[in-house]
């Protein structure tokens, strides 16, 4: 099932596509690249974070946030 995300007006958001990780650009509807990471194995408190979306700002902010996020 895939999740449905706020319109980004600039930037990233990293959420869940079909139950993996994903990074969409912008507005676009369909995702900017899907991570193999399994949401589902993800703690509660991460999953629900990433259903509601998270901004961030750069590319090179995205990779420094799932290297935190996924450690």
């Amino acid at each position: 099932l895939r999740s449905v995300l706020p319109a980004l007006l600039l930037g990233f958001l990293i959420g869940s596509y079909n139950g993996r990780l994903a990074v969409w650009k912008t507005d676009d509807p369909e995702p900017y690249r899907v991570y193999p990471c399994p949401v589902y194995l993800l703690p509660k408190r991460e999953r629900a974070a990433l259903m509601r979306g998270i901004r961030i700002d750069s590319m090179e902010d995205v990779a420094d946030f799932l290297e935190n996020f996924l450690s």
